[in-house]
């Protein structure tokens, strides 16, 4: 973690030294970038999110990436691993802290002393900075908003009699191809309808 100096002196010197060690703060941050995401809605199914961090850490400290409620700060989870699993809706907040991980190092911070659900991000920073702890923040953050997901779906049969009901006579069309377009006309996604004329267009951002 620190610097030693080997100096050589005769037995006829009489000075006082003061020997002790620095540690160089000046760590540098990440960072991150978005790689991938699962789905871009909530549809009951966990959202995989995949980003990236760049950075260059020094020996000793390891990279935590913390997962935040955007509107107030608390700590959802945290991870060594570039990757999170969200499983509701809502407002989320990604960034990293860069500590020292060894138990034995002067600067060591416990990670796990994180409490998921109850600590926040600037009781942690604060604690941080109050103690001059040696750490980095991530140069950016990821956010993200996460909705739940809206489906739409119908049915497609020939009408018959040309009255607007559906009854009897009429038969249900299979395998006809249904396009979803948006308000520019512009084909987002098609499928094909069953064997009842059934389809169905879901994972839809409101």
């Amino acid at each position: 973690n620190g610097t030693s100096d080997l100096f050589t002196a005769s037995n006829l010197l009489k000075q006082d030294f003061d020997i002790g060690f620095t540690v160089d703060c000046k760590l540098a941050a990440s960072q991150m970038s978005l790689v991938s995401v699962s789905e871009n809605c909530y549809n009951g199914n966990p959202v995989n999110i995949v980003f990236n961090s760049v950075s260059n850490l020094p020996i000793d400290y390891s990279e935590y990436f913390i997962l935040l409620n955007s509107s107030n700060g608390v700590i959802l989870d945290w991870s060594s691993n570039p990757n999170f699993s969200l499983t509701g809706i809502g407002n989320y907040k990604i960034l990293s802290l860069i500590l020292n991980s060894n138990p034995s190092g002067y600067y060591y911070y416990d990670i796990y002393s994180i409490t998921k659900g109850t600590t926040t991000i600037s009781s942690i920073l604060d604690f941080l900075n109050s103690n001059n702890y040696c750490f980095r923040k991530s140069n950016n953050e990821l956010d993200f908003n996460l909705e739940q997901c809206s489906s739409i779906e119908g049915t497609v049969w020939y009408d018959y009699g040309l009255e607007g009901i559906w009854d009897a006579d009429d038969k249900a069309v299979k395998e006809l191809k249904v396009c979803l377009l948006d308000g520019n006309g512009t084909i987002l996604s098609e499928t094909l309808t069953d064997i009842g004329g059934k389809y169905k267009f879901f994972g839809l951002r409101p």
